[in-house]
């Protein structure tokens, strides 16, 4: 038993030695190390390795902000790979994540970059204008051997074809009272939704962001109502190119939004809820032990009732989701790699770390594990200041899951017609403007934007 701890430890010091080397890039992604002929140490682009075959190759991966769990597999990947190790390029200090996308990106229409790229490397997290010139490696054949799940894999798309993988994946969601639960499904739209509220008598739609007040939490509104966000916006007609945010129902979606948004409070959120004031609150689940968090968030009284969206009851899935360099000269080391990160062991790491596994098969094991008593019962979490314990999942919840998961959208946190509805709502919402004239505004801005992106 000894020998083993040792043995452990011994590993988990080298791991963490290489951790730290990675950390360095000694690949010269920051320019700290020699290159190769040909390149200038600053772009980001791997090292050529010696034609040797001995020479291990490093593969350069782009993320502006690892957490230490990936960092840890990084170092587990190439503790155990003889050919190739990856090196990891963030952002640089007080480089802005904005500025950091727009380095790689320059670094990509150079035909350089790294060889690796996290989603939070692209530009609005959109892959498209990054497949459209050429940019990102076709991952189609590779994914079909890993057995992926494709409602996961489909947000990595374009024009049918799959350039990014993703490792693991989460869910978010509206949750409401209980009673509720009649109105989900194709009826479920942001005029239901509205409505709803207003017949709860709840001073608040949904709990606000920590630390943002009262105009910021009414913006946050509007996204649970789908506006600007893909898949869910009422407003926008994609195929005609056509806004509508100049008609009177979005007038009224913002005055909703302005008496129902979260004014803050230091009260907690159960208590908030418990009482009346709150009727609704954002949900997410991320692991099997988010169901027992949400039931003691809720006080065990609710609803996954989804994000309302003119098809009905929609959930947003988020990944996180790895691209490869189309122009890299160590392709088959960044599949390697993906490989590494998609194989049982990690999958499991990853999940257990926030998220749920990307093949099928595990993910259906791991369900059956979590029925299963765990293995500490007086065990406690603390989340959000909400006291919750872990307990076995049930067979309803595994229904609701894949519920969930035969009804999805994709997440965008940011894109531009959003965008320009922040800019131009939160005027009416700090009282300098109407809503007419922020919808006029917006209306207009939209249009252009349209006319502009067809």
């Amino acid at each position: 038993m000894k020998i083993l701890m040792r043995r452990k430890a011994f590993l988990l010091v080298r791991a963490a030695v290489l951790t730290l080397l990675t950390a360095l890039c000694l690949c010269g992604c920051r320019g700290q190390a020699p290159v190769s002929p040909g390149g200038d140490g600053q772009d980001g682009t791997a090292a050529q390795g010696a034609e040797d075959e001995e020479c291990i190759e490093e593969i350069c991966l782009a993320v502006p902000g690892m957490t230490l769990k990936m960092k840890e597999a990084v170092a587990a990947y190439n503790l155990q790979s003889e050919r190739y190790q990856v090196v990891i390029q963030e952002a640089q200090r007080q480089e802005s994540y904005d500025d950091y996308r727009t380095r790689i990106q320059l670094q990509l229409a150079g035909g350089r970059g790294p060889d690796l790229l996290a989603d939070v490397s692209l530009v609005n997290l959109d892959a498209a204008p990054y497949v459209r010139d050429g940019y990102l490696l076709d991952v189609t054949d590779f994914a079909a051997e890993q057995g992926l799940m494709e409602t996961v894999t489909d947000s990595c798309r374009v024009d049918g074809r799959l350039y990014g993988i993703p490792v693991k994946f989460s869910l978010g969601f509206l949750c409401a009272p209980k009673e509720w639960e009649s109105e989900a499904g194709d009826g479920w739209t942001a005029q239901a939704c509205m409505q709803k509220v207003r017949e709860s008598g709840a001073d608040v739609f949904a709990e606000g962001s920590d630390g943002w007040d009262r105009p910021m939490n009414a913006l946050y509104v509007l996204a649970l109502l789908g506006v600007g966000q893909p898949g869910r916006d009422s407003f926008v007609d994609e195929e005609r190119r056509v806004s509508a945010f100049g008609e009177p129902e979005f007038v009224e979606m913002l005055e909703f939004a302005n008496r129902y948004a979260d004014p803050g409070s230091d009260e907690p959120f159960d208590r908030r809820m418990a009482s009346g004031q709150v009727v609704c609150g954002g949900g997410n689940l991320n692991g099997f032990n988010s169901f027992s968090y949400l039931e003691a968030k809720f006080g065990g009284d609710l609803c996954y009732i989804g994000f309302p969206s003119p098809q009905g009851s929609v959930f947003e899935l988020q990944t996180v989701s790895y691209y490869v360099n189309a122009s890299s000269p160590h392709q088959e080391g960044a599949l390697d790699f993906l490989a590494f990160l998609l194989s049982d062991e990690q999958q499991r790491t990853m999940a257990a770390d926030g998220g749920f596994p990307v093949t099928q098969e595990l993910l259906e094991t791991l369900w059956e594990e979590a029925k299963k008593e765990p293995l500490d019962e007086n065990q406690s979490y603390v989340q959000n200041g909400i006291s919750y314990s872990p307990r076995p999942v049930t067979d309803r919840e595994e229904e609701i899951f894949w519920g969930m998961l035969d009804n999805l959208v994709y997440y965008d946190w940011q894109n531009d017609i959003y965008d320009i509805v922040w800019d131009e709502a939160l005027p009416y919402f700090s009282g300098d403007k109407s809503a007419q004239e922020a919808a006029r505004i917006i209306d207009s801005r939209v249009q252009l934007y349209l006319d502009e992106n067809g």
